[in-house]
């Protein structure tokens, strides 16, 4: 069990963190009285009143990394940040950005204001879109009549004098930043779902800047699953010089599946891989909501998927065969094939994952006592079938149903103020080659 997983590691896979396209379905600002502002702050407020003249609402965006109406940030290279200001007018239900600089005396003043696209703030990003090695202004805009398409814009070539020029105004189902051709300016691709007819319809598209131009512009587009209502998550790595996108897809209230991309540095065109060996969504439609990452910190993105443990089985609480034991395997694609790299048995009811290592395949099982809430590892003989127990591991709380039948063992596998997880080796695990120390490497606590 030489694959430790940190809980962070898990946790950041394991959770729903997609921010480009979470929605929050309404806007509390107005409902919520802001403190009142101090400083820097207070001074940018006063010269946004005077440049609007008229009663403001500040606007924070609903998700992403920035949770202010005021963001800092130096937009033209000089060492002094500008700020880009959210706000809506009492009047109206449109939102606006502002961005405002300084003077030579530190003075604020208003550089620039646009209407946006949409009710409201959903995201705010930068990145260097143009290459110019200044960032660009990256906002989401949420639109009230749509559940699950936003619009981005993108802004860039900040002055004092004329503020920002709008770069692209596009509708997404979600977004994903990355550097495809490792050029040091970003790319941008955006996935969207619209309906057609009785149906919808899904398309992959790569924006990138467009120099003669000066504006954002599609450069590759190609079609995605159809069945396909919303993305939960897109990532990217790197093999050599070409860069794969993964797109974890929501297909069903308790399902998803994962679409695997390439785009090749060479001409920025998107791709599915001419040599993937099987079809990648099929291979990963699972339950749950698992998303793709780098599970185990060796740089490239593992797909995860569940697959059923041979001759294992879950008890009930009346001891009876209820269900079979899943894995969940993460698995990286490699010259056509998915590799699986890690393994591991997941019990969110008794707060734990525990690691199946590749070498246990077709030699051990488990069983899943629900009423004991132990689980239960045996060994397999050449016939397939269950024979010795090697180990078991269990649940001990305060809230636990049952104070007999515990385990007694000193072999604690972890331990916090609440809870003991203890394990009981047998002579046969023993014999087998399986340590207190493997059994506390393979558990992670979640």
């Amino acid at each position: 069990m030489k694959h430790k997983i940190s809980v962070f590691a898990l946790l950041c896979c394991v959770l729903f963190s997609f921010s480009s396209c979470s929605l929050r379905l309404a806007s509390v600002d107005s409902l919520i009285r802001a403190p009142k502002l101090t400083g820097v702050n207070q001074q940018v407020q006063h010269s946004l009143d005077q440049s609007v003249g008229e009663p403001i609402i500040l606007k924070t965006p609903l998700t992403g990394e920035y949770s202010s109406a005021f963001v800092y940030r130096d937009l033209d290279n000089d060492r002094v940040n500008e700020c880009v200001a959210f706000y809506a007018l009492s009047s109206s239900d449109s939102v606006h950005m502002s961005i405002l600089d300084t003077d030579s005396q530190g003075a604020w003043f208003s550089a620039g204001d646009t209407v946006g696209s949409g009710s409201d703030v959903a995201s705010l990003s930068f990145a260097d879109v143009d290459g110019n090695g200044r960032e660009e202004i990256l906002v989401t805009w949420q639109i009230p009549e749509s559940k699950n398409n936003q619009y981005l814009s993108v802004y860039g070539q900040y002055s004092p004098e004329n503020g920002v020029v709008s770069m692209i105004d596009e509708l997404y189902t979600a977004f994903h930043i990355l550097d495809a051709d490792a050029d040091g300016s970003a790319e941008l691709f955006l996935a969207v779902i619209e309906p057609a007819g009785d149906s919808y319809t899904a398309t992959g598209k790569l924006f990138d800047y467009h120099a003669s131009h000066r504006q954002i512009e599609p450069i590759s587009e190609i079609a995605l699953d159809p069945t396909v209502t919303s993305y939960a998550n897109i990532c990217h790595d790197y093999e050599g010089s070409v860069c794969r996108l993964y797109l974890d897809g929501v297909v069903s209230e308790t399902h998803r599946i994962t679409e695997l991309l390439q785009i090749s540095s060479s001409d920025l065109r998107l791709q599915i891989p001419e040599n993937q060996g099987e079809e990648i969504g099929a291979f990963s439609l699972r339950p749950g909501t698992d998303n793709c990452c780098d599970i185990n910190g060796d740089g490239y993105i593992e797909i995860p998927s569940y697959v059923p443990l041979d001759n294992s089985v879950v008890l009930d609480r009346e001891n009876a065969v209820s269900e079979t034991l899943y894995m969940t395997v993460w698995s990286r694609f490699s010259s056509g094939n998915m590799v699986p790299t890690y393994r591991y048995l997941s019990l969110p009811e008794w707060g734990y994952l525990f690691e199946f290592p590749e070498q246990w395949i077709g030699q051990v099982s488990a069983v899943k006592d629900i009423k004991l809430e132990r689980l239960r590892f045996y060994l397999l003989n050449e016939d397939g079938e269950t024979t010795h127990m090697l180990f078991c591991i269990d649940w001990i709380h305060s809230s636990a149903e049952r104070e007999t039948d515990a385990l007694n063992s000193e072999d604690i596998v972890y331990s916090d103020d609440t809870q003991q997880y203890v394990a009981l080796i047998t002579d046969y695990g023993s014999d087998f080659g399986i340590e207190i120390t493997d059994l506390i490497s393979g558990f992670t606590k979640t």
